[in-house]
Parts: C-alpha cells; structure tokens; sequence
C-alpha cells in the first residue's frame, strides 16, 4: 500500500475513522474537525504514516476542550507541514515557494521570502485565521500583516472556511 503522503484523498475519511474510534474508546464524545484542521491534516506529508497520524488525532483529543477539534491543536509540525504545502487562493497564481531551505539554493531574499510566507501561514493557522490575534502574535500592524498577505498571494480558501 502507497504512504499516506501519497493518498492525500484518503486523508480526511481516515481522520474521521481514527476519531471516531478514539473517541469512543477514551469515552470523549467531539463532534469532528474544523474545515482547517483537516486542510492541515492533508496538507502535511505523514512521514510517520497512519501511526502518526493516530498520535496526532489522540494528542488533539486529550487536549481538545469543546466539541470541534480546532487547528490550534495541531502539533508544531503538522502546522509547519502546512505552511510548506500551502496554496495561495488563486490557483494561477501557483503554490508558495517551498520552504525546504536545506535543499533549495537561490539569493538570500528568496530564501527569507520563503521562510517568511511559511511563518504567516503557520501563524495564521494557528490563530485560526484571527488576522488581529496573528498580526499581534507577530508583531506587526493588522495592515502591515495585510500588505505581506497580499504580497505572497495568501488568503483564506475555501477548504479553510467554516
């Protein structure tokens, strides 16, 4: 069977299963995901395949504290996983630059550019999409969080509204 970083499909409807069956058996009844909880859960790559993404799940559930498993759950990594395979809102626009700064080559500025973009869309993720609490968490006005937004192509998709 192929790794689950290449069955991006199947992402969603196994995370529901692992849930329902955590929740059932730590007696912890969640509703389900948030819409951007599960565009993270498929944006990472699961190196550590279905296990890992079992721990994810179950790391959320003890943490989780309403009905929703929200994306401000999500491990460190699975955020960062997210903020390197993210698209801005326009497909013609094309995906955001990786941000696999050990393998990837290019001028300085790329380079910082590409840290950047990752950092925002990590942030914003975390925050939920709260472009206050986020441009506050980075130290950056809501306006000048708004000109670097516009300036990567990076806005909330349609995966990632509730």
């Amino acid at each position: 069977m192929p790794p689950l970083r290449d069955r991006p499909d199947d992402i969603p409807v196994l995370a529901r299963h692992i849930l329902e069956r955590l929740s059932a058996a730590h007696g912890k009844p969640v509703a389900g995901f948030a819409p951007d909880t599960l565009a993270c859960l498929e944006a990472y790559g699961w190196p550590g395949n279905v296990r890992e993404m079992q721990n994810e799940i179950m790391r959320m559930l003890v943490l989780c504290e309403g009905d929703v498993l929200g994306a401000d759950l999500l491990s460190d990594p699975v955020l960062r996983g997210a903020a390197l395979n993210a698209r801005p809102a326009s497909p013609e626009d094309g995906p955001l630059p990786p941000l696999d700064l050990i393998g990837q080559g290019g001028p300085l500025k790329s380079r910082i550019e590409r840290v950047e973009a990752g950092i925002l869309m990590e942030t914003l993720v975390r925050c939920r999409w709260n472009k206050s609490k986020a441009a506050d968490e980075l130290g950056l006005s809501r306006m000048g969080l708004r000109a670097k937004l516009e300036r990567y192509g990076i806005e909330r998709g349609p995966a990632q509204r509730h």
